[in-house]
């Protein structure tokens, strides 16, 4: 099944149209892997770092932010194994660079609609077993998708 994130985000942009931006993601509802031996959650928790670019004005009614840089991502396994498996539980640490696509949507001068898909490529490659056989390795690729608000605040004199 499917996984539920809370994701914070914070973007400077000391330009018009280019600054960096920095997020995190935090588990809410773990993805669970299920087979006949048993189950295996994933909490993981992720956080990004990573440069920035807006196309269109930020006036107009949709624009565009790219977004490239790396990413970090803290890992727990919790497997729930079937009888005669034994549960486990596991914790790592991978690093993905990353890619981001954000159409936004103005709302009014200062609040947005936003939609982000985000692309990573997890290293290194982290192997998901169930009673000893692999079955699937985690960020090959990584894919993330969401949809929030976004407060725009000036700083500044201006």
């Amino acid at each position: 099944r499917p996984g539920a994130q809370l994701q914070t985000a914070l973007a400077w942009l000391p330009t018009t149209h280019f600054g960096i931006g920095a997020a995190a993601l935090l588990p809410i509802a773990p993805p669970r892997l299920t087979s006949p031996q048993g189950s295996v959650d994933l909490f993981a928790s992720l956080y990004r770092l990573g440069a920035l670019a807006e196309l269109g004005s930020a006036a107009a009614p949709v624009s565009l932010r790219l977004t490239a840089g790396v990413e970090l991502e803290r890992l727990r396994f919790e497997g729930h194994a079937s009888a005669p498996y034994l549960s486990a539980t596991d914790n790592r640490t991978t690093w993905s660079p990353f890619v981001g696509l954000t159409p936004r949507f103005r709302i009014t001068s200062q609040l947005y609609v936003v939609t982000e898909l985000v692309v990573a490529l997890a290293s290194p490659a982290t192997t998901v077993r169930v009673a000893g056989g692999e079955v699937t390795t985690f960020g090959r690729p990584l894919g993330s998708a969401a949809l929030g608000l976004e407060l725009g605040l000036p700083l500044g004199g201006g």
